[in-house]
């Protein structure tokens, strides 16, 4: 982060650490943390017991620009051109768990929405790209600070291996999903239920299903609760893309409910 402080001005920062790095400056710097205070020049820094807030103050006689760094652990730099390494003895402990978020995110937009609808493609897009950049570096963070900083870490072969993880999963779990919603019906399942008086019923699950209507008969006295709607007589409601059960509850006895199911 950079901040800009007058001389003796000085700035309360809510962030968790350990180590305040100054990286860049032209003044020294006070820094204040845990209780503990330790003035120090450009390209240097200071460890502290663990800290949720940190205050830097200007301890020079100009108005200069700070370049600081709140890391957790101790920091260590390195020239241009050198490399930090470290080993990941397992590949899929960091690509497995990025797969498996994005699989996730993907699979909640594509079943709260109807596939005939226009989809906000830059939102989805904006929102994968929060969640690589916040799974890869949640991962690789934990791993990198579990390791020795000399150790080996292929960083192209990681980066690699996750793209074709993440790209083959992504694509096929989304095929999956529009295959899914998209297939056409090839018959059509019809049933009644006739109900007594505050009688509760269940549709039961059914895999081959694509959608499901249930509709209250015309005739009813009084409603039937489906999937927790109150239908009056001659309503319905209809459930696309989903093979699970299906609750019903009568007030009135000999009330009906007519059942169509869509089979893929």
């Amino acid at each position: 982060m950079k901040i800009v402080l007058e001389p003796l001005q000085e700035t309360t920062i809510p962030a968790r650490g350990e180590t305040v790095v100054y990286l860049s400056g032209s003044e020294p710097l006070l820094i204040t943390a845990d209780g503990r205070r330790a003035e120090i020049p450009p390209e240097s820094q200071n460890t502290f017991s663990p800290f949720q807030q940190v205050t830097l103050q200007n301890m020079g006689t100009i108005r200069a620009e700070f370049e600081v760094l709140v890391v957790d652990g101790i920091y260590q730099s390195h020239t241009n051109g050198s490399n930090v390494r470290a080993s990941i003895d397992n590949p899929l402990s960091i690509t497995n768990p990025i797969v498996n978020a994005l699989t996730s995110f993907v699979g909640s937009v594509l079943n709260i929405r109807k596939i005939t609808e226009t989809l906000n493609i830059r939102t989805i897009t904006e929102t994968l790209k929060a969640t690589i950049e916040n799974t890869v570096t949640a991962r690789i963070t934990g791993e990198v600070n579990t390791r020795k900083i000399t150790e080996t870490l292929n960083i192209r072969e990681i980066t690699e291996t996750i793209e074709a993880n993440v790209t083959n999963t992504v694509t096929a779990n989304i095929a999956g999903l529009v295959s899914t919603q998209e297939k056409a019906a090839t018959s059509i399942k019809t049933s009644e239920k006739t109900f007594s008086a505050g009688e509760s019923f269940t549709i039961p699950i059914n895999t081959n299903r694509r959608d499901i209507t249930i509709t209250a008969s015309e005739k009813n006295t009084d409603v039937v609760t489906v999937a927790g709607v109150p239908l009056r007589a001659g309503q319905n409601i209809k459930l696309e893309n989903y093979t699970g059960a299906v609750t019903a509850q009568a007030v009135a006895a000999n009330d009906q409910i007519a059942i169509t199911e869509v089979i893929k």
